[in-house]
C-alpha cells in the first residue's frame, strides 16, 4: 500500500501540483501511467520534468536567468516521517566551472561524490571550499502544509546547532545572529515560496512569495556552510532524496557531461 511507486506518485503529485506551467504540459493520471508502466523512478521523472517548470520561471522572473537548479527533494519530520516541504538548490551557472575543479580536486574518483559527502570531514571540507571559491546559491523552500517562520527558523536553526564546532565561538555567533534576523512571526503557507539566497557580498537574504522579510551578513560564511551540511554532509540529513538528486548533477558537473 506504501511501496516506493506509490510514494513516487504521491511525491510527483505535490511537486506538479505547485508549479502551474506543468498543469498545462501534464497530468496526475499522466505521470500515474508513466510509473505504472515504466516504473519510474520519481527522482529521475521530477529531473526531467524540471527543465520545463525552470523554462517557464526564466520567462517570468528575469532574475533567474543566471540560476541553475542543482537538485530537490522532500523534507520529512518525525518518526512518523511527516512532509513538511520541498527543496531546491540553485547555484549561478557561472560557477559550474568552479565546482568542477573543486569536485575534481577534493573527491576520490573511487569513492565518488556521494560517498564523500557522506563522510562528514570530507563533505564539510568540500562545502567550505566551494564557499570559499565565492560560488552563490539560493535555498527555496515550498511548504507541503501551512506553517510558520517560527517553526521553519527552529527547524534551521537546530539542525545548524547540531553541526557547529564547539569550540568556534564565531560560528555560534552567527547561528545567533541568523536566528535573530530570519523572522519569528508570520505565516508560511502551502504553495508559496520561502527563500534563502547567498549573494557576492556574502549577504544572506531571505524572501518570501518575491517579497525581502529580512537578511544578515554572514561573516566567514558560517551560516552558509553548516546551512548547506545540513542538507548535503553526513549519514543522516534534513532530505536524503535532495542529496540524491543533487549527487546525480555533481557527478555529470565533476565530469563535463552537464550541459546548460
Amino acid at each position: 500500500m506504501f511501496g516506493p511507486q506509490t510514494f513516487s506518485f504521491k511525491f510527483c503529485q505535490n511537486w506538479i501540483w505547485k508549479r502551474p506551467a506543468l498543469m498545462a504540459l501534464t497530468s496526475v493520471t499522466a505521470v500515474g501511467t508513466a510509473i505504472k508502466t515504466q516504473k519510474l523512478q520519481c527522482e529521475s521523472f521530477v529531473d526531467k520534468l524540471t527543465g520545463l517548470a525552470d523554462e517557464y520561471n526564466l520567462k517570468k522572473d528575469n532574475s533567474r536567468k543566471s540560476m541553475f537548479l542543482l537538485g530537490s527533494g522532500p523534507r520529512f519530520v518525525s518518526f512518523l516521517g511527516i512532509y513538511v516541504y520541498d527543496i531546491e538548490l540553485y547555484i549561478r551557472k557561472q560557477d559550474l566551472r568552479t565546482i568542477q575543479k573543486v569536485l575534481n580536486e577534493q573527491v576520490d574518483p573511487n569513492v565518488g561524490v556521494e560517498m564523500s559527502l557522506k563522510e562528514a570531514e570530507v563533505g564539510s571540507r568540500i562545502i567550505e571550499e566551494l564557499l570559499k571559491r565565492k560560488i552563490q546559491y539560493a535555498v527555496r523552500i515550498l511548504p507541503a502544509r501551512n506553517t510558520n517562520f517560527k517553526h521553519l527558523k527552529g527547524g534551521f536553526t537546530k539542525a545548524m546547532l547540531l553541526r557547529k564546532d564547539r569550540n568556534d565561538e564565531n560560528e555560534e555567533r552567527m547561528i545567533h545572529g541568523f536566528r535573530d534576523t530570519f523572522p519569528g512571526t508570520g505565516t508560511c503557507l502551502r504553495s508559496t515560496t520561502l527563500s534563502i539566497t547567498l549573494t557576492d557580498k556574502d549577504k544572506l537574504t531571505y524572501e518570501h512569495e518575491g517579497h525581502e522579510i529580512g537578511s544578515m551578513k554572514d561573516e566567514g560564511l558560517k551560516v552558509s556552510n553548516l546551512f548547506l551540511q545540513s542538507y548535503l554532509v553526513g549519514n543522516k540529513v534534513n532530505s536524503e532524496q535532495a542529496r540524491q538528486s543533487v549527487c546525480i548533477t555533481l557527478r555529470r558537473i565533476m565530469d563535463g557531461s552537464l550541459k546548460v
